[in-house]
């Protein structure tokens, strides 16, 4: 990148080298800037093939996709573009064009002392339109958990509807659901903003939060929360990120949490990569913890570092098919108010397939280990994720 911004100080005008560094903000999740820089180089090369592509690319990555089916469609685009990145990105534009699926499942033990104190079990099935517009999208949703905690069995059921909308740097949802055992609708709004490139905020607000804890639902207790989260990338490499977050709970508990992250990826080629995390967390409740059966004292601090690994198994780039590996093991430390500090691990491998260049699935397995009210639990769980357009 250096040698790249070295050259164009030599020479402004050279569209080979500006094509270049386009195409690296590109890959570095920058639309603006490469943007910016594909439009430089059609001023002083329009027939650049590169930079028609990139401009389509980074409409499509700002969600804009009203300008980039208008590009495709245009007479000066076919002309220009070479025909394998045409058929590439009218494929894009078709598969956006199309409805879509999500499965998300997962099973779970916990234990003290090798004794089990429950089990869980989820699933959540996400199904969406085409979209409206070419911005809006009305999907339909339905969540179950199951957990047993003894001496109780918790289901709890969450059917909603909604509406999702996009546009360039802006990004909503709005959904009501009806929840088992709950009188009323359940209401949760969903927004994020890309004000600038590695740069992003977003908001989520529920007037029945569906991740209400286990212990909580088991004793009729419902949560309205409200969730502030920002993050900032320098590159494809660094980034920080800050999570604010209230929770408004019927038994007159108000819940505070913060969230602060940061990472650093290590290592990366095109067929593996290395990521270190690191977190650290702060959560207060207002109500007497004798008096609460879901949370552990009202104060707590915690502190996580993880490592990621992640390596390519197998790819076939005619049927878009791929396989990755994901190994990700974190340790920590846990202080409570009241029982101090406990030490925190947890292990996780996962394989990712791309079935498709419209179809993803993933598998995981993991081990963790965390201190609830001063006693260390452990948990062991499986997932199965699946995402597809049709």
């Amino acid at each position: 990148m250096a040698r790249l911004d070295r050259l164009l100080e030599e020479a402004p005008f050279n569209p080979d080298a500006r094509s270049s560094r386009a195409t690296v903000y590109s890959w570095r999740g920058w639309p603006r800037r490469a943007r910016a820089e594909a439009d430089a180089v059609l001023t002083v090369a329009p027939h650049d093939t590169d930079a028609h592509a990139l401009q389509i690319q980074t409409d499509m990555a700002l969600d804009d996709w009203r300008d980039a089916r208008a590009a495709l469609a245009s007479e000066d685009v076919e002309q220009n573009l070479s025909q394998r990145d045409l058929l590439e990105l009218r494929r894009r534009l078709g598969w956006h064009d199309s409805p879509e699926v999500t499965f998300e499942s997962g099973y779970g033990t916990g234990s003290q002392t090798n004794v089990a104190t429950y089990r869980d079990w989820m699933f959540d099935a996400r199904a969406y339109t085409a979209p409206i517009d070419e911005s809006y999208r009305v999907f339909a949703h339905l969540r179950q958990t199951h957990t047993d905690i003894s001496p109780s069995t918790l289901v709890r059921t969450w059917g909603g509807a909604g509406l999702e909308g996009t546009w360039r740097a802006l990004s909503g949802s709005l959904e009501v659901a009806g929840v088992d055992g709950q009188p009323g609708p359940a209401a949760v709004l969903h927004a994020a903003w890309l004000p600038a490139d590695g740069a992003r905020l977003g908001l989520q607000a529920a007037t029945s939060d569906p991740d209400t804890p286990a212990r909580a639902s088991a004793a009729d207790i419902r949560e309205r929360t409200l969730q502030l989260s920002s993050g900032y990338d320098w590159n494809e490499s660094t980034g920080i990120g800050a999570d604010l977050g209230v929770g408004q709970f019927n038994d007159t508990n108000r819940q505070l949490n913060a969230l602060l992250r940061f990472s650093q990826r290590l290592a990366a080629s095109a067929r593996a990569k290395l990521t270190w995390n690191t977190y650290a967390g702060y959560t207060h409740d207002t109500l007497e913890a004798s008096r609460a059966p879901y949370f552990d004292p009202a104060h707590a601090t915690s502190e996580e570092t993880e490592l990621k690994g992640e390596w390519l198994g197998r790819h076939d780039p005619v049927s878009h098919r791929s396989l990755w590996h994901v190994v990700t093991v974190s340790v920590g430390d846990y202080q409570q108010a009241g029982f101090g500090a406990h030490p925190t691990w947890a292990a996780r491998y996962e394989q990712r397939w791309s079935l498709s260049d419209h179809a993803d699935f993933s598998i995981g397995l993991s081990r963790s280990e965390h201190p609830y009210d001063g006693r260390p639990e452990s948990r062991t769980a499986v997932t199965v994720n699946y995402d597809g357009r049709f």
